[in-house]
């Protein structure tokens, strides 16, 4: 259960253990609403009174973390395997599970590579065009960071060889600040 709520964004299986938090504290809120509703009716005998005020109140939080349970469901981890096979790349910042929501589009980006001012990305959905992806995170960084490049790959054979490719580069001076933006962009 410990684990559940310190997992930070960017960890392996953030997806998996996100999920399950926001949907505890979906059920418990939920819960905490009927419970005021009926309290409130068993004390004053109607719905008209300070507790459906607060359940209402309550109704807030409630829905921010049933949206956040509901766009994380369709999501899920990258592979052990794939993982493992990424930890093996040295002297490069690997990362993993970012969902993003776009005005237009919900991606799932399942591991991300930083250095060298540049960003690669394992895109976990076949569907979403990469160049769509490439073209929103730069238009978001750049507000606030020069970046070199931004990559993006479907395929994870690829997206591992050109990682491995990166790692031979030097760190760059706002590497720090492209990973603080995706996870500000990120659920």
């Amino acid at each position: 259960m410990k684990k559940i709520f310190s997992l930070k964004k960017g960890s392996f299986e953030y997806i998996k253990y996100n999920r399950i938090k926001e949907l505890i504290i979906s059920l418990f809120l939920c819960m905490v609403i009927l419970a005021l509703i009926i309290i409130g009716f068993l004390i004053y005998g109607t719905n008209k009174n300070i507790y459906t005020v607060i359940a209402a109140i309550c109704a807030i939080p409630f829905a921010k973390f049933l949206v956040a349970y509901i766009i994380l469901v369709p999501y899920k981890s990258i592979e052990k395997e794939k993982k493992e096979e990424l930890d093996l790349i040295e002297d490069v910042d690997i990362f993993y599970d970012y969902v993003i929501t776009s005005d237009e589009k919900i991606f799932c980006l399942q591991s991300i590579a930083i250095k060298d001012n540049s960003l690669y990305c394992y895109l976990y959905n076949k569907k979403i065009d990469e160049k769509y992806v490439e073209k929103y995170l730069r238009e978001k960084i750049q507000t606030d960071c020069k970046i070199s490049t931004i990559k993006v790959f479907k395929e994870f054979a690829r997206f591992s060889r050109e990682v491995k490719i990166l790692s031979k580069n030097n760190r760059g001076r706002f590497d720090a600040k492209i990973l603080r933006m995706i996870e500000i962009m990120s659920v």
